[in-house]
């Protein structure tokens, strides 16, 4: 469970909490990007989709007595690194929107994300404090707040976005998205959103013995692969002439083989710091395993460990998570999971 920590001023001892608001925000597959070599057309553009599965749910309680206090008051109910986190946002937030004094409010994170798992959880848990915020004290209090907050204003509160921008787009609308990427011409950042069948599933495969990349170890292998991505171009009239059309037609075999080949391409550009075009061999076993059993749209999701694949419907997902389980018994966790067609939403409270 969330240990609980007060934040900011003392808040006093005795505080009668009602319940406010909540949301759930999803979680993010990112297939790959197109470009790294800074100065490159496409910087950072790449595609992404949003699912229901593993979520970051918040909630927040405002003090039953609603009397405003300066400085405001506030008590964040979270584990670590997750309280530090969500207490930085907050705080860009009140400073974003000149808050000066509301009533005294507790957040709480309601599960704990799984963290460097290829799955955006960091962004979702800055992006879902935003909107949890934004939500609460634009109903509470008028239209001086914003919300939904616009991605741009998103990636400033959040300090998110310095690279992807599918997670930060994705929180508000979900679905498919292309990110376009940094231009040399400064040109406003361009997200394409694209609906997915809504029959499609997802199972998440991770492998337990593959190490996480974040961090320092994350920054020096982006610094080590400064050189123009050969393939991205060619990735880009992928994109454009077989991933998206076959999205729209829903045929999932030409989306799956056409998935998996851009992914192959955006691996190959970390080919040389990794060992290789997926996170090790283990994933890449995994991944050519997966497609033995006839399932195209599979691949690593970010710097994985995590393997996604995409399957027609419910039941072939739990077909497949039966098939990882019996031919990986102790090695990965599995599940399955929807897509996410809408972004964040709000959750009922118990009053």
């Amino acid at each position: 469970m969330p240990s609980s920590q007060n934040n900011s001023c003392a808040l006093p001892s005795e505080i009668a909490w009602r319940d406010c608001v909540a949301i759930q925000s999803p979680a993010r597959l990112h297939f790959g990007l197109l470009e790294v070599c800074a100065g490159q057309d496409r910087l950072f553009g790449g595609l992404g989709a949003m699912i229901e599965q593993p979520s970051t749910k918040l909630s927040l309680k405002i003090d039953a007595n609603g009397v405003p206090n300066k400085p405001w008051t506030y008590k964040i109910d979270a584990e670590e690194p997750w309280n530090s986190r969500i207490e930085s946002v907050l705080k860009r937030w009140i400073a974003a929107n000149a808050i000066t004094g509301l009533p005294s409010i507790q957040i709480r994170l309601e599960n704990q994300p799984r963290m460097h798992a290829g799955l955006g959880s960091g962004t979702q848990i800055a992006c879902a404090t935003v909107s949890l915020l934004s939500s609460w004290s634009h109903t509470s209090y008028g239209n001086a707040i914003e919300s939904p907050c616009s991605t741009e204003k998103l990636a400033k509160i959040t300090q998110r976005g310095k690279r992807s921008y599918v997670g930060l787009a994705g929180h508000g609308q979900g679905g498919f998205l292309v990110d376009h990427g940094l231009s040399n011409s400064d040109a406003e950042r361009q997200i394409d959103r694209y609906d997915i069948p809504q029959e499609w599933c997802v199972v998440l495969a991770k492998p337990l013995s593959t190490a996480t990349i974040s961090g320092v170890v994350e920054n020096d292998y982006f610094g080590q692969s400064q050189f123009p991505n050969p393939y991205r171009e060619s990735m880009w009239e992928r994109i454009q002439s077989e991933i998206v059309p076959a999205l729209q037609a829903a045929d999932l075999n030409q989306f799956g083989s056409s998935l998996y080949e851009y992914g192959r391409d955006a691996g190959r550009v970390f080919a040389k710091v990794q060992g290789g075009i997926y996170r090790d061999q283990v994933v890449a076993t995994l991944i050519d395993w997966i497609r033995a059993q006839g399932v195209l749209a599979t691949g690593q999701t970010s710097w994985g460990p995590t393997v996604y694949a995409i399957v027609g419907n419910q039941a072939d997902a739990d077909d497949l998570q039966r098939q990882l389980l019996k031919r990986y018994p102790i090695d990965i966790e599995v599940m399955t999971t929807r897509f996410n067609h809408t972004g964040y939403y709000s959750l009922a409270t118990s009053t």
